[in-house]
């Protein structure tokens, strides 16, 4: 099914944080609908039924910025 995922330039969706191809966004699967692209057998509002929508890099769930792993000074 064709929709602004397969265009970089298409219509923005209610759901993303940005237009697509913004730097430090990607697409990511909609939360409010798991991806389905629909809620009780109707199009999905948040990503207007692709199951898809931008988001910001920092946005996605897991490590926040500045947690993770020590890297050290890089310094020997």
């Amino acid at each position: 099914m064709p929709g602004p995922s397969d265009d970089p330039g298409g219509e923005a969706r209610p759901g993303d944080a940005a237009p697509g191809g913004t730097p430090g966004t990607e697409e990511m699967v909609c939360e409010e609908c798991q991806g389905a692209g629909e809620l009780m057998g109707k199009p999905c509002l948040s990503c207007n039924g692709t199951g898809m929508v931008n988001r910001s890099i920092s946005d996605k769930p897991g490590i926040a910025v500045g947690e993770g792993p020590e890297f050290g000074s890089g310094r020997g």
